[in-house]
C-alpha cells in the first residue's frame, strides 16, 4: 500500500488506513458484482439470484475464471482511482484541512459560519423546497 507523506499522523490522527481500504474494496466489489456499474464490464450483475444476500464464502461463482480476472482487474482499477482522487483532494485542500484541524483542537466544535471562515469556503447553495 502506498503511503501519503504529510497526511497520516501529521495532526495526531490514528486513521486506520488498511480498514478503510478494505471497506473501499468491498464497495468496489459491490459496484462491479452486484450493481453492474462497471465501465469495463457493463451493466451486468454477476451475483446469481439465489445467492443474493449470502456472504461471499457461500456464493457460487456463476462466471468463468477469465471473467473473474476481469472483475478483479476492474475492482482494482476502481480502488486505485478512488484512492488517487482522495490523495489528490487532500493535497489540493491541505491548507484548509490543517486550518480546520487546528481550529478544532482549540475549540472542539465549530458552527457552519466558523468553518466557512476558517476554510474560505462558500456556503452551499440553498436547496429548493421538496428537493
Amino acid at each position: 500500500m502506498r503511503s501519503n507523506p504529510g497526511f497520516h499522523g501529521s495532526l495526531g490522527t490514528r486513521y486506520r488506513i488498511p480498514e478503510k481500504r478494505r471497506c473501499l474494496q468491498r464497495t468496489a466489489q459491490e459496484v462491479v458484482l452486484r450493481w453492474g456499474m462497471s465501465e469495463k464490464l457493463g451493466p451486468i450483475s454477476f451475483v446469481a439470484p439465489h445467492d443474493d444476500g449470502l456472504p461471499a464464502a457461500f456464493q457460487r461463482q456463476p462466471y468463468s475464471e477469465a471473467t473473474a480476472e476481469r472483475i478483479d482487474a476492474e475492482v482494482h482499477r476502481i480502488v486505485e482511482e478512488c484512492q488517487g482522487e482522495a490523495t489528490r483532494l487532500l493535497a489540493t485542500h491541505r491548507g484548509q484541512l490543517v486550518a480546520l484541524a487546528t481550529a478544532l483542537l482549540k475549540a472542539e466544535s465549530l458552527d457552519e459560519g466558523e468553518i466557512l471562515d476558517i476554510t474560505g469556503l462558500r456556503p452551499a447553495p440553498a436547496r429548493a423546497a421538496g428537493a
